[in-house]
């Protein structure tokens, strides 16, 4: 019965593994599976969720509160006293009745509702409250540039894995064309139009071209894996990369505006923004305590016994209080002046740290610009030097066919067109990764 279960899983689990090992991919889709498995985006979801809390908990500390007590007390016994009194009239003249004064009570309960509320704290919990809502928000945007960065690597290696995959299939039309050739040197070696050593040119020129095909093939294997470990995949997991490339001749915007993009758009410079902000918050909340703290309380006691109540009685009883107290502190050895000088500083540290983010990230967008347009004028330069190739070796073919070419110059002839296409290959998906890198430094996420 156990192989039976054994078996049948086996027949049903099969098809998921072939799915799951054989998955066709668009760049859109290897973003999307990142952001769901990717632990760092995990991490600072929960930090911006913990961010949002302690706003929470700042706007919390401004409401009243109120705290219920319960409690019970064993006591030792004590001797009963109570006075003899003269009793008013119109008792009889020299009468006399008996007032307890203390009684032998030893079991006391208590129960309490107390409520607190701050008047005036010199502006503290409102700095507090505002300083974790800025923190709050540069969590958010923490968030945004993780994702945006998250993005950018992950397209890196999506179209890494592409260009890896599209230079061995370059390499392997390569080492059919040469294997073509080799066929024809061998017949004209046998016919005894070349001699051997031609023939041994083109087979070393063939085993070079396939070692070259292996070390593409290990490449390959090198970049699924990568990819496979940033979108939370099986190493073994086999992709197929669909996404179609960027039209070659797709506008490239003024430097102005993708610096203009980022200066809006950048979650980082947004995130040092609100923190710069919150920055400020928390130097108004140090300096409240320089005054005095007002809070409004009141209690309501149900006792028994209720010591308020003469004399006691082994019962409950109701009271309660109304008030308003002050606290204002006169001698703290500096504490709150030292409190407040670290706010100062963090300020500063925060201002200085948004003017160093501003300089970087002039300095991202312009090495992402020069990226950008040397990567679109490689692609004409690569795609003319393609069209020559093709057409000298195309030539060379001929003419070697026509006994006017040496096979030498064939095989220039194929290692400049090899050269000419794996250039090509290479500037088409260096102008994906350029694009994705110059979205992530203008600041775009997934879905922009």
């Amino acid at each position: 019965m156990k192989k039976i279960v054994i078996t049948m899983l086996s027949v049903l689990l099969a098809p998921m593994v072939v799915r799951a090992g054989n998955m066709r991919l668009t760049a859109d889709d290897a973003v999307a599976l990142a952001m769901k498995n990717n632990r760092l985006v995990r991490i600072s979801t929960l930090r911006a969720e913990s961010a949002s809390a302690r706003h929470d908990e700042t706007v919390s500390a401004q409401m009243p509160t109120l705290q219920l007590q319960a409690g019970y007390t064993k006591l030792s016994n004590i001797p009963a006293l109570s006075m003899s009194l003269p009793a008013p009239p119109p008792a009889p003249p020299n009468t006399w009745f008996s007032t307890p004064l203390v009684l032998n009570i030893p079991d006391t309960y208590a129960l309490k509702a107390n409520v607190q509320y701050p008047l005036f704290t010199g502006h503290a919990l409102e700095g507090a409250e505002r300083a974790a809502d800025y923190n709050a928000q540069a969590s958010e945007h923490d968030l945004s540039n993780d994702k945006s960065g998250l993005t950018f690597a992950v397209k890196n290696a999506y179209w890494g894995l592409y260009k890896a995959i599209r230079v061995k299939a370059v390499l392997d039309k390569n080492v059919e064309q040469i294997g073509r050739h080799l066929d024809d040197v061998k017949a004209m070696v046998e016919a005894g139009i070349l001699l051997r050593d031609e023939q041994l040119k083109a087979e070393v020129r063939l085993l070079n071209t396939r070692f070259s095909q292996k070390d593409a093939e290990n490449n390959v294997r090198l970049a699924m894996m990568t990819l496979d470990n940033i979108i939370g995949l099986p190493l073994d997991a086999e992709i197929e990369p669909t996404s179609k490339l960027l039209p070659e001749n797709k506008p490239i915007r003024p430097l102005a505006d993708y610096i203009g993009d980022a200066v809006n758009q950048r979650p980082d410079l947004k995130a040092a923004l609100m923190r710069e902000s919150a920055s400020g918050e928390a130097v108004l909340a140090a300096k409240g305590a320089y005054y005095p703290q007002v809070a409004l309380f009141g209690d309501l006691n149900y006792l028994r016994p209720n010591p308020r109540i003469f004399p006691n009685v082994d019962q409950f009883d109701n009271t309660w209080d109304v008030g308003f107290g002050i606290t204002y502190s006169l001698l703290d050895w500096g504490l709150v002046k030292n409190r407040v000088r670290q706010a100062e500083a963090a300020q500063s540290q925060a201002e200085f740290e948004t003017e160093q983010l501003k300089d970087n990230l002039a300095l991202d967008v312009n090495q992402s610009y020069l990226f950008l347009r040397q990567a679109g004028d490689r692609i004409s330069v690569a795609r003319q030097g393609v069209e020559e190739a093709e057409e000298s070796h195309r030539i060379t073919k001929d003419r070697f066919g026509g006994g006017f070419a040496t096979n030498t110059e064939v095989l220039d002839a194929e290692v400049a067109l090899l050269q000419a296409q794996l250039n090509y290959t290479v500037s088409i998906v260096d102008y994906e990764i350029a694009d994705a890198k110059m979205r992530q430094s203008v600041g775009e996420t997934q879905g922009n």
